[in-house]
C-alpha cells in the first residue's frame, strides 16, 4: 500500500501529473460554470437562451430567403399568367347568372335570398380584383411561412439525395419542384375556379353553385397554367389546390403533402381574417356577401353557439343565424390554424381583436373574448416581426 502511494505521488511530481492536475482542475473549472450559467443553469440569464434563439431563426431565415430568391423567376411567369387570366374576367364583365343561382336555393333562406339581392348590384370587376388580391396575398402569408418554418418545406436542388441536413421528401422524385416550391404555386392558384364561379353564377357561395376548390384544380389541367413544369409538379399542385377547402383534411393524405396542404390552409384562413376583420370592425355595416347573409343585430346571437365557442368545439356554418355568430366561429379559427409561425402572424397583426370588439359586451361572452386574448399572448413572440421576403 506504501509502495503504490509513493509511485502515485511520484506521478503527480512528474511533469506528466503536473499537466493532469492543472487538466484536472480547469475541467472542474468548466462543469462548476456551467452548473451555474450553462443551460438550465442556477445563475443563467434566460436573455441568453433567446437571444440564441433569434440567432437560429435569422440564419434559418436568410437561407429561406436566399432560396425563394431563386424562386422569383417561376412566380413571376406564374403571377404574369395568372394576371392575365384575371385581367380577361374584368374586361368582360358578368352577365346576369345570378338568377341561375338563385333558383338553387332551398326554401327557407332568406339570408341567401337577401345575398344574391345584393351580389345582383355589385360590380363584377371589383369583385375579381378583391379575388386576385386575396390570392396574391395567400402568395404572401405562405412566404412568411415558409420563411419561419424551414424544417417542414426542405429545399434543394431537384433529384438531390439530401436537403440541407434532412432526407428528400418521400413525395418527390426528380425532376420535380421541392416542397416550397409546390406550395407558393398552389397558393397563387388556390382560388382560380372563383373567378368562372362567379362569371357562371354570380356567387361565390359554393353551397349554391359548385365547389370552387374541385373548379381551380379541373382548371390547373389547362395547358396555360403551370407550363414547363413535370406532370408530377402539376398533379402535387393540383392536389394541394384541391385539398385546401375541404373541412378536414383525409388521413390517408400523403405524409409528404400533408405539410403543403397545411400551410396553404393556414395562409388562406390569415387573408380570410383581415378580410372578416376589416368587415366586422365596430360600427361597420358589414357586406352581406361577405357574412354569408347572416342577421345582422348588434345584440343578438345564439347561446348554443356561444357555449360551443367556449369549449373549443367546432361549429358548423349552417347552424349560423347571426353575424354575432359568425364572429364566434372566426374565435376558434386562432387554434385551427397548424403552425406556430400561423398563430403568431394571426396575434401579431391583431385582427382577432377587431373582431371581437364588436361582440356583445355580457359576462358570457368575455368569458370566452378573455380566453381567446389568452390564446393570444401565450402565441405572441418577442422576435421582431418577420418581413415580407419578396
Amino acid at each position: 500500500m506504501g509502495h503504490n502511494t509513493e509511485t502515485f505521488l511520484g506521478l503527480l511530481a512528474s511533469p506528466a501529473g503536473h499537466a493532469a492536475l492543472v487538466f484536472f482542475f480547469f475541467l472542474l473549472i468548466v462543469l462548476f460554470l456551467r452548473k451555474l450559467f450553462g443551460p438550465k443553469g442556477w445563475l443563467r440569464d434566460p436573455k441568453w437562451d433567446e437571444m440564441n434563439r433569434v440567432q437560429r431563426r435569422q440564419e434559418q431565415e436568410a437561407a429561406m430567403r436566399q432560396r425563394l430568391s431563386q424562386l422569383i423567376p417561376l412566380l413571376e411567369r406564374e403571377q404574369a399568367v395568372f394576371g392575365s387570366y384575371v385581367d380577361e374576367f374584368c374586361r368582360a364583365g358578368q352577365p346576369d347568372q345570378s338568377a341561375k343561382a338563385r333558383r338553387l336555393i332551398p326554401d327557407g333562406h332568406p339570408g341567401l335570398a337577401e345575398l344574391f339581392e345584393r351580389a345582383e348590384q355589385a360590380d363584377p370587376a371589383l369583385m375579381y380584383e378583391l379575388k386576385r388580391e386575396h390570392s396574391l396575398n395567400v402568395l404572401q402569408n405562405a412566404m412568411e411561412i415558409v420563411v419561419a418554418e424551414p424544417a417542414l418545406f426542405p429545399a434543394g436542388l431537384p433529384g438531390s439525395k439530401k436537403i440541407g441536413a434532412r432526407p428528400r421528401s418521400a413525395i418527390l422524385r426528380k425532376g420535380m419542384r421541392e416542397p416550397d416550391a409546390v406550395l407558393l404555386l398552389a397558393a397563387l392558384y388556390h382560388d382560380l375556379g372563383r373567378f368562372e364561379q362567379l362569371r357562371r353564377y354570380g356567387t361565390f357561395c359554393d353551397a349554391v353553385s359548385m365547389n370552387h376548390g374541385h373548379l381551380s384544380a379541373k382548371l390547373l389541367k389547362g395547358p396555360r397554367f403551370l407550363a414547363g413544369e413535370s406532370p408530377e409538379t402539376r398533379a402535387l399542385t393540383r392536389l394541394t389546390v384541391l385539398m385546401h377547402n375541404r373541412r378536414e383534411l383525409p388521413a390517408k393524405l400523403t405524409p409528404g403533402l400533408h405539410p403543403i396542404c397545411q400551410a396553404l390552409r393556414d395562409a388562406d384562413k390569415l387573408d380570410i381574417l383581415r378580410i372578416m376583420a376589416a368587415e366586422l370592425a365596430p360600427g361597420h355595416a358589414p357586406d352581406p356577401t361577405v357574412v354569408l347573409g347572416l342577421a345582422d343585430e348588434p345584440e343578438k346571437y345564439s347561446p348554443a353557439l356561444l357555449e360551443k365557442a367556449s369549449k373549443r368545439e367546432s361549429i358548423a356554418y349552417t347552424e349560423l343565424r347571426y353575424v354575432n355568430d359568425l364572429r364566434f366561429v372566426l374565435c376558434g379559427w386562432l387554434n385551427s390554424l397548424s403552425f406556430e409561425t400561423s398563430r403568431r402572424i394571426l396575434a401579431r397583426r391583431g385582427h382577432l381583436e377587431s373582431i371581437m370588439t364588436a361582440l356583445p359586451d355580457t359576462p358570457e361572452i368575455k368569458r370566452l373574448t378573455d380566453m381567446v386574448r389568452s390564446d393570444l399572448t401565450a402565441v405572441a413572440d418577442p422576435y421582431i416581426a418577420l418581413q415580407r421576403p419578396l
